[in-house]
């Protein structure tokens, strides 16, 4: 974008953000003073696995 002109960087600021993978979950935290995922998500680390997941049904919508 440097070669458009009249484009000015400032004017579209692109905001950080925290991600993790976690049992193939991809979490995104926006918040910019982010609490580490493994103190966040402590409680649930152990408790889960991506083979519970598989156990789990799609329930029809609408």
């Amino acid at each position: 974008m440097n070669e458009v002109e009249g484009f000015n960087r400032g004017d579209y600021p692109l905001n950080g953000a925290s991600v993790e993978i976690w049992e193939g979950f991809i979490f995104i935290n926006l918040s910019p003073t982010p609490e580490p995922f493994s103190v966040a998500f402590a409680p649930l680390i152990g408790r889960f696995s991506r083979q519970m997941f598989t156990l789990c049904v799609v329930a029809p919508t609408g």
